[in-house]
C-alpha cells in the first residue's frame, strides 16, 4: 500500500478521534450524558466517512494480494485492523443508532459493558492502524 496524501489526512483524522475517545471516556460525567452522546456520534460519522474514503478503496484493492500471503506479518496486520475496525464500526453504529432512535434521551444510554467493548476495539483498531502507517514509512 503506498501511503498517498489521503494517508496522512486520514492519520490526522484517526489521531483527533483516539484523543476524544479516550478524553471523553475519562471525563465523561453522568450530568453530560448528552455530550457524551454527541461526541461519539460525530467520532462515528468521521470514522464512517474515513472508512469509505480513504480506508476502504485500498482494502479492496489489495484483497486477493493480502489473501495470498495471509500469513505475512504485514497480511496478518492489515486483516487484523480491518476486521476489528469492522467490528467496532458495527459496535458503535448499533450504539450511535439507539441513541439517535430514543431522540438522545439519556435513559436509554445503559450497556456500560457493550460501549467499554466498543472503545477498547476501536482503540485497538486504531493503534494497528498506527502500526500499518509506521511499517509503511520505513
Amino acid at each position: 500500500m503506498e501511503l498517498t496524501t489521503l494517508s496522512y489526512l486520514d492519520l490526522i483524522i484517526q489521531i483527533a478521534i483516539s484523543i476524544a475517545l479516550v478524553l471523553d471516556y475519562f471525563l465523561l460525567r453522568k450530568e453530560n450524558l448528552k455530550r457524551h452522546g454527541a461526541l461519539m456520534t460525530s467520532a462515528f460519522a468521521v470514522n464512517t466517512v474515513s472508512i469509505v474514503a480513504v480506508m476502504l478503496p485500498p482494502f479492496l484493492g489489495q484483497t486477493t494480494e493480502i489473501l495470498e500471503n495471509v500469513l505475512e506479518t504485514e497480511s496478518l496486520l492489515f486483516l487484523s485492523h480491518h476486521v476489528l475496525g469492522l467490528i467496532a464500526e458495527i459496535l458503535g453504529g448499533f450504539l450511535v443508532l439507539r441513541w439517535v432512535l430514543k431522540t438522545f434521551n439519556e435513559s436509554f444510554c445503559r450497556g456500560k459493558t457493550l460501549m467499554r467493548a466498543t472503545i477498547g476495539t476501536w482503540l485497538f483498531s486504531i493503534l494497528l492502524g498506527f502500526v500499518l502507517f509506521a511499517w509503511h514509512l520505513g
